[in-house]
């Protein structure tokens, strides 16, 4: 399968962005299986995305979607947004939502698997924050990165924050 990312997508809006998933076949086409696209304008779904691998364990890998420009916490905070995987295809709705903490913060500017941090044979997710103002807010754009661990009961609470060390170093 193919999945593409068009962050200055207007379907749904100026720049809300689109995500086209594109099902491998014999005689693949280029007309999108499915799209999903970013909730209002400026969100800029689809500026990153990334197999999940398989994040509530259900032998089926998943999708994730950054979105830098989402307001939700304040202008450009942004949010990260999982898609469970299903046969024949997922649906339009995130299954899992994680917003990000500040304004400004371009959560959601890199997004990714991060393996299987706690062991428990589910993927885990990091998502990147490169302009959060890290410790309490005194180093700007020392950036911030966030794991979210997988399963059954995942949920959109980060589990293991990582913070960068100088002002500038534009950590995750």
């Amino acid at each position: 399968d193919l999945v593409v990312g068009e962050d200055q997508n207007n379907l749904a809006g100026a720049q809300a962005g689109a995500v086209f998933v594109f099902l491998g076949s014999p005689a693949p086409d280029a007309t999108a299986d499915l799209t999903l696209l970013g909730e209002v304008a400026g969100d800029h779904f689809g500026i990153s995305i990334a197999r999940a691998g398989d994040v509530d364990c259900d032998r089926i890998d998943d999708l994730i979607v950054g979105a830098i420009g989402n307001d939700a916490a304040g202008l450009d905070a942004g949010k990260a947004y999982v898609h469970f995987g299903a046969r024949p295809l997922p649906d339009q709705t995130a299954d899992l939502v994680f917003t990000g903490i500040n304004p400004g913060d371009a959560f959601g500017q890199s997004v990714n698997s991060a393996g299987d941090v706690d062991d428990d044979g589910c993927s885990d997710l990091i998502v990147g924050a490169p302009l959060n103002d890290s410790a309490f807010r005194t180093l700007a754009d020392a950036g911030a990165a966030y794991v979210f661990l997988g399963g059954p009961a995942a949920d959109a609470t980060a589990d293991l924050p990582l913070r960068g060390e100088a002002a500038g170093d534009s950590f995750g």
